[in-house]
């Protein structure tokens, strides 16, 4: 971010760069494009009344969807959805442009249906691709913490799916 620059006018550049991975994110943990849009509005919104305390320890990136996560957080706490799990196998074509309808409905579905621990780690690591230790950050964990939840998701995902024996691990894993 340029220091120099008045906040409204950098947070324009950020939400040019960032507002599509915010989106996405809200979208898989929110379940639909409505409440996603909302959730962009109000995380730069939020943003723009936390200029002040951006210390530029995480990237910027990492910051917005931290916001997010925090908004999306409250957002969960007032629905009190019941969640449960999905494959890793369908994940990586949800955040890309070519997914198919099906595969993003089935997805999107079955991201409502996870633990909200296991959701954000899912969407967070497979879904946005950020790293470990960018997760650790967005969510204020231990990167050890997000290792054991994403395998731990993982796990559960392919016993839901059939692709793996309840509580084993599949030849080749650790």
């Amino acid at each position: 971010m340029n220091d120099a620059a008045p906040p409204n006018e950098a947070l324009h550049a950020l939400y040019r760069q960032y507002a599509d991975d915010v989106y996405r994110y809200a979208r898989m943990m929110l379940g639909n494009a409505p409440d996603a849009y909302d959730a962009v509005q109000e995380v730069f919104l939020r943003a723009l009344r936390a200029w002040g305390s951006y210390r530029g320890e995480a990237s910027a990136r990492t910051w917005l969807i931290r916001i997010a996560k925090n908004y999306l957080a409250d957002v969960h706490r007032k629905r009190r959805v019941e969640n449960k799990y999905i494959s890793r196998r369908e994940l990586q074509d949800v955040g890309r442009e070519d997914g198919t309808a099906d595969t993003v409905l089935e997805v999107e579905w079955a991201l409502r249906q996870l633990r909200p621990a296991y959701r954000q780690v899912v969407v967070l690591r497979y879904i946005e691709n950020l790293s470990v230790e960018e997760t650790a950050q967005v969510l204020g964990w231990s990167a050890s913490k997000v290792r054991t939840t994403a395998h731990r998701a993982m796990m559960e995902l392919r016993r839901m799916w059939g692709e793996a024996p309840a509580g084993g691990v599949q030849p080749g894993e650790s």
